[in-house]
């Protein structure tokens, strides 16, 4: 029995042992985009908004409104790609497939 109840300690010292570690790891805490050792592999291109081509003497056209259907919630057919689209709605998904197959039923 003496045996026994020495392992049952060990398993138990063994446990606290990695409970500490996870929990006193500074690398663990930290999400993607602070960690420094992360580096993403998409590449992120926004519209340009330079305003200074503009032609003044010209009468402006109003400008639309995106067209928004009533049934996209996310407004997939105002990226580019899937990975733009998963990029800023990653949260909003299961996963990389899930928010895919969203962005092509819009588009």
């Amino acid at each position: 029995m003496n045996g026994k109840f020495g392992a049952f300690i060990a398993a138990i010292i063994m446990l606290f042992i990695g409970l500490a570690f996870i929990s006193l790891s500074p690398e663990l805490d930290k999400t993607p985009t602070e960690n420094k050792s992360y580096k993403s592999n998409y590449t992120y291109k926004t519209p340009s908004t330079d305003k200074s081509t503009t032609d003044t003497t010209k009468k402006s056209s109003p400008k639309k409104q995106p067209t928004v259907s009533n049934d996209d919630y996310f407004n997939a057919k105002d990226y580019l790609a899937p990975e733009d689209f998963y990029a800023d709605h990653y949260d909003d998904f299961y996963d990389y497939e899930d928010a895919e197959d969203y962005y092509y039923s819009y588009n």
